[in-house]
């Protein structure tokens, strides 16, 4: 009191300051695995309450196909407040794991006994790595000669970020073969198809197998990341023939028979074929034979060696000229042929009615 010192009187409070559990993990990351092995994240645990306390940890998987992960260890010692620890989270990734597929491992903080979380942080298992790329499929290819063969495959891109990869084609015996398009940009899981032009020389043989075509594919960002196949090239069969130039003969006086001789064929194609020669057309009243009837040639091979002889009618035929067809027809392939015309032609007509005739001369 003012008017009198001595007059006072006093209250004591009390005041009870309650705990606080707190704590926090550090952020998740994102980490990549294959198939069969383990991926390992770690997490600093600190305390942010007020008193000293342990706590139990616990991960958990998105995808319950996996493996549960394991935490270590699964309870802290006891962590004053301010004070931290660094924990472990174990993910095995099962071999069923798709490659390019994802999982979240979420791992959580609760006092000692508690059941409310107190921190929690997610990680990401990505199923394959960063970068990687896949190629396919190998073929075995049939191509044919002086023909350019269009050979189509995919670029795949099977990382986890977008890339560019540089395609290339080198066939082992230095033949011509070129990837189109020698760039693709792909982004996650994306595809594309890419063609390899391999262009043969004439004259190869049916059949030849040649040396493999080397196609890769190489990442730009990442010079350890490629992928590469093998193409396996044969000869294809190629079949043809072709006869020589047309021919006309003059029938002499009193001929009985004319020879055709000089007559050309060849094999166009790549294998031994062999031709039939046959003959048609021509008036029945002529008699014709051919030798031989049939020819065998290798690959790319000609022959002289036809001759066809035309017997003639003893009472020439009304017709001054008489043509006959020659043709020879391939045996592997019957749609392969090749005709020419064979001409005779009477410079008289005499015999036309077996007696002379008189044609007057007429003037202007």
């Amino acid at each position: 009191s003012r008017g009198d010192p001595q007059v006072r009187a006093e209250v004591v409070d009390s005041v009870t300051i309650n705990s606080i559990d707190g704590a926090t993990l550090s952020a998740g990351i994102t980490r990549n695995g294959f198939p069969t092995t383990t991926v390992i994240f770690t997490h600093t645990l600190h305390n942010t309450g007020s008193s000293a306390i342990a706590y139990d940890l616990n991960a958990s998987s998105a995808d319950s196909t996996w493996p549960p992960p394991i935490v270590t260890p699964a309870t802290s010692t006891v962590l004053s407040p301010g004070s931290s620890t660094v924990i472990t989270v174990s993910v095995t990734v099962p071999p069923t794991a798709t490659v390019g597929t994802s999982n979240s491992i979420t791992v959580t903080a609760r006092a000692s006994g508690a059941s409310a979380v107190l921190a929690s942080a997610t990680n990401i298992v990505q199923v394959g790595a960063l970068r990687a790329v896949a190629l396919e499929p190998a073929r075995e290819v049939i191509a044919l000669p002086d023909q350019t063969t269009v050979i189509t495959h995919t670029v795949r891109n099977l990382g986890f970020t977008s890339d560019t990869y540089t395609i290339t084609a080198v066939q082992g015996d230095g033949l011509s073969a070129i990837a189109t398009p020698n760039q693709v940009s792909l982004g996650p899981g994306e595809s594309r198809d890419i063609a390899v032009l391999l262009t043969l020389p004439p004259g190869l043989p049916a059949n030849t197998s040649l040396s493999s075509i080397r196609i890769s594919a190489l990442s730009q960002s990442d010079s350890t990341v490629s992928a590469v196949i093998f193409d396996q090239v044969r000869v294809g069969l190629i079949t043809g023939v072709a006869l020589g130039s047309p021919q006309l003969r003059v029938i002499p006086q009193d001929a009985t028979s004319i020879t055709f001789t000089g007559l050309v064929i060849e094999n166009l194609g790549n294998a031994t074929d062999t031709f039939d020669i046959t003959v048609s057309g021509i008036d029945s009243k002529f008699r014709v034979t051919v030798i031989p009837d049939s020819v065998t040639l290798n690959g790319g091979v000609s022959d002289v060696g036809l001759r066809v002889t035309v017997y003639l009618p003893p009472i020439q035929p009304v017709a001054l000229r008489n043509d006959l067809i020659l043709t020879a027809t391939s045996r592997r392939d019957p749609t392969q042929r090749s005709s020419i015309r064979l001409s005779l032609i009477y410079l008289t007509r005499q015999n036309i009615f077996g007696e002379p005739i008189f044609i007057p001369i007429m003037s202007r």
